[in-house]
């Protein structure tokens, strides 16, 4: 019986959602301090020299803090694939010229795909000579401060992980109170974070006002002054 060969994990990146900046710089670079709401984990994958079956690959996240257990990237959870930013769409090409990752092998480079709303991509066939990109949108928007984040590759078609990412993230400090300064005097919100982040309108000294931030800037301990 014929052996099957399975694609290879090459290098991995975290980018900007809209991949302007890519904040690892170089492959497997961890990044800390994000706090940002959205972000881009970059995929190299690679051939081996070998001929591999087309595959659908998926993105598996762990909060590393937490040692919570990978799991796939879904609609909702502390990271999760809801994305807001429409620079790009499910699908679109990640051409060979943006590709960022190293080369792995000296494999041609083939257009890989950007993944977006969904944890699964569409199918990709490597050549024995071949290697692409695959492009994750990650929403991070309920992070938990503080913490590191990591990532697999999953193959459908091998039905196993590919490898874990080098590159992980750790997010910018969170509150560990919900202080807002008004007017020189502070005051502690007594509500609970989802509901504030949520547009809850605040009063202090009968002026009410909204925060206008993102929610990761609030929850990573930024202060308020309403200037009344």
């Amino acid at each position: 019986m014929a052996t099957t060969y399975y694609a290879n994990m090459g290098g991995t990146r975290i980018l900007s959602i809209d991949a302007a900046t890519d904040h690892s710089g170089s492959d497997d670079n961890n990044v800390s301090n994000f706090s940002g709401d959205e972000f881009i984990v970059a995929i190299n994958i690679w051939s081996g020299n070998k001929e591999t079956p087309s595959s659908t690959y998926k993105l598996k996240w762990q909060d590393d803090t937490d040692a919570s257990g990978y799991a796939d990237l879904g609609a909702t959870g502390e990271l999760n694939y809801t994305i807001t930013d429409s620079s790009w769409s499910h699908g679109d090409a990640v051409a060979t010229g943006d590709q960022v990752c190293d080369s792995q092998g000296g494999d041609t480079r083939i257009a890989g795909e950007r993944v977006k709303g969904q944890s699964l991509s569409d199918a990709i066939d490597l050549a024995d000579d071949e290697q692409s990109e695959l492009w994750f949108g990650v929403n991070c928007e309920g992070a938990d401060g503080s913490h590191a984040y990591s990532f697999q590759l999953y193959s459908t078609a091998e039905g196993a992980v590919v490898g874990t990412c080098g590159a992980t993230i750790t997010m910018a400090a969170g509150l560990t109170h919900y202080d807002l300064v008004c007017s020189g005097g502070t005051f502690a919100y007594s509500g609970s974070v989802a509901d504030l982040l949520k547009g809850y309108h605040l009063d202090c000294a009968g002026a009410t006002f909204a925060y206008a931030g993102s929610d990761a800037t609030f929850k990573r301990g930024y202060h308020l002054d309403a200037g009344v």
